[in-house]
């Protein structure tokens, strides 16, 4: 997502087709915005200067519980709820229209935003090689505070993920220390940051929360394991990881109490496999450890893209979808299934057509064709498949069209608790709860994408 030559990273919820990330990042520190155009274009300034940015589109994009996050050249855009300050802009109030953080409060939106991704309650993003994370406590923002887990303060800005080396005291050196992060990921109680690995031994990434779920360091160990990064260990850390040493990473998700990731095309989960979300051909036998997902009914070959949802995991291998974990209420679109599917399975109705990204939300899915045409399937309990033609509360165990507006291309597609929200060719749209949709006063669910996100731009 910036000037690093990278793979496409597919975070939780969130998936792009050839989404360009601008680099660098607004240098307007000086100039505080006090409203917006109808447009991502015109941002107006208090000091009654006008800068005006032709052709902006959001080049990132992700939907969390009851809120989203997008990035514009570098400056972030939060809106929905906000009462844990998860939208990252100082306060702890709901915003119906996108809010912006690039006021200067933090290194975060000031310097070079790169992602930016959406949690329950928090929010997590990367700028200029090191991660932040926002909104509830408890052991979420990763910031070596040391109190009990759950009593650590919330933040409603973006805050610093300890990456200091080893001191005095209670301090230790973070897996973090010296490393160039260049993504970052939100889910519940698990957050994780990808880094650039230099030589062998590096570990290609970092995780922390409450569950994060890996195997702990050996004593002397902080007080706040759970506040603090932890080595998401290849071999070279855990003999029993399955991960090799000095295997970059080019996908990483999570959500709730597991998380995978991608690395030389191979998939790999760990977590507590609830559902048997893992796919490892278990139900709720936890590996601390990264293991490889199973083949199941995927093809031989490389595994492009992966997107973990609470108790599900989706994947896209020869441009198919497959799925697993938690099969109730058709979250996995291959039909009916009782109880959970334990290895992956090719999602129907999809067969001849080309897909190239996924995103799984809380009970429901979403996926995107190469021709710009998003299918979703699973729970429409708030009208988050986008399509009149699966009854609000009902669902859907296999993929139906989205009812795009006439001539709307879908670039990106994302995925929340209970709303959609996708990048056109020029805008965004969202659809399915109220309060989610970004587009101001009054709203109520929408079953369809229709009104686009920046027809009411403003600030709060």
């Amino acid at each position: 997502m910036d000037t690093v030559t990278r793979a496409t990273v597919v975070r939780r919820r969130v998936a792009a087709l050839s989404v360009a990330v601008l680099g660098g990042l607004l240098a307007v520190a000086a100039l505080v915005p006090t409203a917006t155009s109808s447009a991502w274009q015109d941002r107006v300034y208090a000091d009654a200067d006008v800068l005006i940015l032709p052709n902006l589109v959001p080049n990132e994009l992700d939907a969390g519980v009851g809120f989203t996050c997008a990035l514009v050249v570098g400056d972030m855009w939060c809106w929905g709820e906000g009462g844990d300050g998860q939208l990252g802009v100082g306060t702890t109030a709901d915003a119906g229209v996108p809010v912006s953080a690039g006021n200067g409060v933090t290194a975060m939106v000031v310097g070079t935003a790169d992602s930016v991704n959406a949690g329950n309650g928090y929010a997590c993003g990367a700028s200029g090689g090191r991660a932040y994370c926002w909104g509830a406590g408890g052991g979420k923002l990763g910031d070596f505070n040391v109190a009990e887990p759950y009593l650590v303060p919330g933040s409603s800005v973006p805050t610093a993920v300890y990456d200091l080396p080893a001191g005095t005291g209670n301090q230790y050196q973070s897996p973090l220390y010296n490393q160039v992060v260049r993504d970052v990921v939100a889910g519940q109680d698990i957050s994780c940051a990808v880094t650039e690995i230099t030589a062998p031994a590096n570990t290609p990434g970092a995780c922390w929360g409450l569950q994060v779920g890996l195997t702990r360091p050996p004593s002397p160990a902080p007080q706040s394991w759970a506040n603090a990064p932890i080595t998401l260990p290849s071999i070279a850390q855990d003999p029993n990881s399955q991960l090799p040493a000095g295997v970059p990473i080019s996908s990483l998700t999570s959500d709730f109490e597991d998380a995978c990731f991608i690395a030389a095309g191979i998939d790999y989960c760990w977590g507590t496999n609830e559902q048997g979300q893992l796919g490892v051909g278990s139900v709720n036998v936890p590996y601390p450890y990264p293991v490889r997902v199973l083949q199941g009914a995927m093809p031989a070959g490389p595994v492009d893209a992966i997107a973990a949802g609470p108790f599900h995991t989706c994947a896209i291998a020869a441009a198919q979808v497959f799925c697993w974990g938690l099969a109730s209420g058709g979250r996995l679109g291959i039909g009916f299934v009782p109880g959970a599917q334990t290895t992956p399975a090719a999602v129907i109705g999809l067969g001849g057509r080309s897909m190239v990204a996924v995103s799984a939300g809380d009970a429901s899915t979403c996926a995107l064709e190469s021709t710009g045409q998003a299918w979703c399937w699973g729970s429409n309990s708030a009208g988050q498949l986008g399509t009149t033609q699966v009854p609000l509360f009902g669902s859907s165990e296999e993929p139906v069209a989205v009812q795009q507006p006439a001539g709307i291309r879908f670039t990106a597609i994302s995925a929340g608790a209970n709303h959609v929200c996708a990048i056109a060719d020029d805008n965004i749209y969202c659809w399915g709860a109220a309060g989610t949709l970004g587009t101001g006063a009054g709203q109520v669910v929408a079953p369809v994408p229709s009104v686009p996100v920046t027809a009411t731009w403003s600030t709060p």
